[in-house]
């Protein structure tokens, strides 16, 4: 007779917020994720609008797995009543709950027009109550349009802004063009870069050092030949 699968992480039990560049690449999506003793897991993937109008949004469910000492597993098994099952792994090494402040990961899922995709993530150790918070989605800054929400989060949580913007490293989305299967994606380095130009040849060097700067934060780099 086999053994029931243990979860182990008790010591990582609490509330988190996980972070991911959205689908469309827009956005930098976060939602609240329960973990309690006993492996249960609980993402609530609703705004704060549709939690109070209780209408749209999804709330996921699943199970928290500690192995190898060194990784923690978040496999779902229900989207609201319906199965569904993505893949959450983050390295989050021998810390015990106290020492928590944020896990680097992995994801598999769909998107909402039912398109694979793979993602990096980031989940954050906080404070508060779980109950009361809702997901958001927090708008890239594009074309020099200024985002407050975008440039909070990275003076709070150190540059995690810019370290989860642009495709490159961040989202793998197999392309559904048979004409043109491996056709590589555009990164936000080069849209950064292009506005960065358009900024310098309209005698506004302030905005374009800002958008160089952001370039430079995608990985983008300027060749000399």
């Amino acid at each position: 007779m086999e053994k029931p699968v243990q979860s182990k992480v008790v010591h990582l039990a609490g509330f988190y917020q996980c972070f991911h560049l959205s689908s469309d690449k827009r956005s930098i999506h976060h939602s609240p994720i329960e973990i309690k003793p006993n492996g249960d897991v609980i993402i609530d993937d609703r705004t704060a609008e549709e939690k109070a109008q209780g209408i749209g949004g999804h709330i996921y469910f699943g199970k928290a797995f500690h192995f190898c000492n060194a990784f923690l597993a978040l496999s779902i098994r229900k989207r609201d009543d319906e199965d569904f099952h993505p893949h959450l792994l983050f390295h989050v090494a021998s810390y015990y709950r106290e020492q928590v402040s944020h896990f680097h990961g992995v994801s598999t899922s769909i998107t909402s027009k039912n398109t694979l995709r793979a993602s990096r993530e980031v989940l954050m150790k906080m404070e508060g109550n779980f109950e009361t918070e809702h997901s958001s989605r927090i708008p890239i800054p594009l074309n020099g349009k200024e985002e407050p929400l975008y440039d909070k989060l990275n003076e709070e949580y150190d540059g995690l802004a810019n370290f989860l913007t642009g495709n490159a490293h961040n989202l793998i989305v197999p392309k559904r063009d048979p004409n043109s299967p491996f056709e590589r994606q555009e990164n936000y380095g080069m849209l950064y870069f292009s506005s960065a130009c358009y900024f310098a040849a309209n005698n506004d060097p302030q905005n374009a050092r800002k958008q160089l700067e952001r370039a430079s934060s995608m990985d983008f780099e300027i060749k000399s030949f």
